[in-house]
């Protein structure tokens, strides 16, 4: 980790929370089934291999973990949609499309509203998020580098202040923005 990330990482930490103190249900499941679930699956043995062949962004030990996540995440929501960026690495679009399978892949850069139903997924298009109908109910949108990037930093901030977001959760490496219908608006920083 760069040595200017060090206070933000360790500032995080002290002020993030775990499982423990979190009165949303739904964050408490997400928490606890997902994001720290290190039980080994079956997918990450063949995506692990692919992970070495093609190159990774950053720091391959969390773009592995992040892939890994990314993965559990997709599994756990089922969307019917997962919306990319056209810059998003092809190892993370492997592990998105293994999570699942049926749902059908969009390009945001090039249709950042598609027609019909919105993407449910959205991973790393920072072009989208300026719009704030991009959010529509039971979509997610997933930012990196939100603390180290300024650019994906200001982006976070307005993703968090989009009326539409309900719930958004800091994990440092990553953010993730939720429109749940009937959540009341609340913000999380968590340890990943």
């Amino acid at each position: 980790m760069k040595l200017r990330l060090a206070f933000p990482y360790l500032l995080h930490r002290f002020t993030s929370k775990n499982r423990h103190g979190l009165h949303s249900p739904f964050v408490y499941k997400l928490l606890d089934e997902v994001i720290y679930d290190r039980s080994p699956k079956k997918a990450y043995a063949n995506l692990k291999n692919i992970t070495k062949i093609l190159p990774a962004d950053g720091n391959r030990k969390n773009s592995l973990r992040v892939n890994q996540l990314l993965y559990r995440l997709v599994q756990f929501l089922q969307p019917a949609n997962l919306g990319i960026a056209t810059n998003v690495n092809n190892v993370t679009v492997q592990y998105l499309q293994l999570a699942a399978p049926k749902a059908r892949l969009i390009n945001c850069d090039q249709t950042p509203n598609p027609p019909g139903a919105p993407p449910c997924f959205v991973w790393d298009a920072h072009s989208v998020v300026i719009h704030a109908e991009t959010l529509q109910p039971n979509t997610v949108i997933i930012l990196t580098n939100i603390h180290i990037d300024a650019a994906a930093n200001i982006t976070w901030q307005l993703l968090k202040a989009n009326p539409n977001t309900t719930v958004s959760i800091d994990l440092f490496w990553i953010g993730l923005a939720f429109n749940r219908p009937g959540q009341v608006k609340e913000h999380f920083k968590l340890r990943f």
